[in-house]
C-alpha cells in the first residue's frame, strides 16, 4: 500500500541519516583530530570500506529515476552522498560554534528573565565567541585547501556512481558539467546551512572555495538564481554580491593563467556570443595584438556569465510580474523582489565591468603591447564594445 511504501522510505531515509553521521563522525576525527594526509581522507571516502557501510540503508530504488528525469530530481544527500560527507566533517567545528553560540544567546535569556545584571565576564564570553568565528574562517578555509585533493576525488566518485548506475538500467548520462554545477550548487546549500549565524564565515568559504576553483562562477550562478525560467523567492539576501564576488575572482583566476579542474567557468555553458561584424583581428584566440587576445579572453570568460544572469533576472522578472495578479500575499512580496533583482543586476554589472577594465589596465601584457601606449583608452573601448551593458 501507498502507506507501507511511505513507511518503509522514511525507514531508509533515516537508517541513511544514522549511517552517514557515524561516517561524519569518523571523517571530522581523521581530519580535525588525527591530521590525517589528503591522500588517506581521499582513499577512505573514495573507497569500498565506506561504501560497504553505508550499502544496507542506500537502496538502489534511492537513485532510480526515469530517462526523462534530470539528476536534480534525486535526493540530493544520497546522490552526492561522499561529497557531503567531506564537506560536514570540514564544516564541523562551524556547527560546534552554532551550538556554542545558542548556549550563549539562552544563557543571556535566562539572565534576563531572572532579572540577573550582567557583569565583565559576559562581555569577555562574547568576545570570546567573536574570536572563534574568526578562527573558525580561518581553519576552514585551511581545511579546504589541505583537503581539496578529497573534495575533488568525492564529486567526481559521486558523478561516477551516478553514471554507472544509469548504464545498469539503460538509461541516458546527464551531461557532465550540468552534473558538476550541480555538485557545486548542492556544495554550497551546505555551506549556507552550516553557517547561517555567520555571514562572514560563509563568504569566507565562498572565497577559498572559488580561490581553490573547488566551485566555478557558474556554480554560484545557479546556486543564487537557478536555471529554470520559475520565480525564485529565496534570492539569498544581497545574491549580487556573491554573484560579483564569484565573477570577479574568475577573471583574476583566468587571468594567473590556472586551468579549473572543474572546467566549468563559461567553457561548457553552450551559450554564442554574436557581436555582429568584428575586425578581422578580434576573429580566433590567437588573432591581433597580444594586448587585444588578453582582453579578448576576460571578455569571452565574463560576457556569457553576465547574460546568463541577466537572462536569469529577465525571466524571473517576467515570471513574477505575471503572478502579480493571483493572491494578497504574492502581491505584497514580489515588489521587494522585482526591486531586489533590478537593482542588484545593475549593480553586477556595473561592479564586474569595473573590475575587468581596472584589472586589464594593470594587466602587464596590455600595458606592454597596447597600441601607441594607450592602453586605458583601448581597455574602455573594448569592454564597452564587448560586455553587456544594464538595459
Amino acid at each position: 500500500s501507498a502507506s507501507a511504501s511511505a513507511s518503509a522510505s522514511s525507514a531508509t531515509t533515516s537508517a541513511f541519516a544514522s549511517a552517514i553521521e557515524t561516517e561524519v563522525k569518523d571523517v571530522t576525527n581523521r581530519i580535525w583530530k588525527n591530521n590525517d594526509e589528503p591522500e588517506d581522507v581521499r582513499d577512505y571516502i573514495v573507497g569500498d570500506e565506506v561504501s560497504e557501510a553505508l550499502k544496507g540503508s542506500l537502496d538502489d530504488g534511492d537513485l532510480e529515476h526515469s530517462s526523462s528525469t534530470s539528476a536534480s530530481g534525486i535526493d540530493s544527500e544520497k546522490l552526492w552522498w561522499r561529497t557531503g560527507l567531506i564537506f560536514r566533517s570540514i564544516l564541523d567545528v562551524a556547527k560546534q560554534s552554532r551550538t556554542k553560540q545558542l548556549q550563549i544567546i539562552k544563557g543571556y535569556v535566562a539572565q534576563v528573565s531572572s532579572a540577573v545584571e550582567f557583569d565583565d565576564d559576559d562581555d569577555d564570553i562574547m568576545q570570546h565567541d567573536d574570536d572563534g568565528k574568526s578562527d573558525d574562517a580561518t581553519d576552514i578555509a585551511d581545511y579546504f585547501k589541505r583537503y581539496k585533493p578529497a573534495i575533488l576525488a568525492a564529486m567526481a566518485k559521486d558523478i561516477q556512481a551516478h553514471e554507472e548506475n544509469l548504464d545498469l538500467r539503460g538509461e541516458s548520462k546527464e551531461n557532465e558539467s550540468d552534473m558538476i554545477l550541480l555538485g557545486e550548487v548542492y556544495v554550497l546549500n551546505l555551506c549556507e546551512n552550516f553557517t547561517t549565524f555567520s555571514s562572514s564565515l560563509f563568504l569566507s568559504c565562498l572565497e577559498t572555495l572559488l580561490q581553490e576553483k573547488i566551485i566555478s562562477a557558474m556554480g554560484v550562478l545557479r546556486w543564487v538564481l537557478g536555471h529554470e525560467s520559475v520565480i525564485n523567492s529565496t534570492v539569498p539576501q544581497g545574491w549580487w554580491n556573491f554573484v560579483s564576488l564569484s565573477i570577479r575572482m574568475s577573471v583574476d583566476n583566468d587571468l594567473s593563467e590556472d586551468v579549473s579542474p572543474m572546467g566549468t567557468d563559461g567553457s561548457d555553458i553552450g551559450m554564442i556570443i554574436d557581436h555582429g561584424g568584428g575586425d578581422d583581428n578580434e576573429s580566433g584566440n590567437n588573432a591581433g595584438t597580444p594586448s587585444a587576445r588578453r582582453m579578448k579572453k576576460v571578455t569571452d570568460l565574463v560576457s556569457p556569465l553576465l547574460q546568463f544572469v541577466s537572462a536569469r533576472v529577465h525571466s524571473t522578472l517576467v515570471a513574477a510580474a505575471a503572478a502579480g495578479d493571483t493572491t494578497t500575499t504574492t502581491q505584497k512580496k514580489l515588489p521587494h523582489l522585482i526591486v531586489d533583482l533590478r537593482e542588484g543586476l545593475k549593480y553586477v554589472i556595473r561592479s564586474v565591468s569595473a573590475h575587468v577594465v581596472s584589472t586589464l589596465k594593470d594587466d602587464e601584457t596590455v600595458r606592454a603591447t597596447a597600441e601607441l601606449g594607450g592602453s586605458s583608452l583601448e581597455v574602455e573601448n573594448w569592454v564597452a564594445k564587448h560586455l553587456p551593458e544594464y538595459s
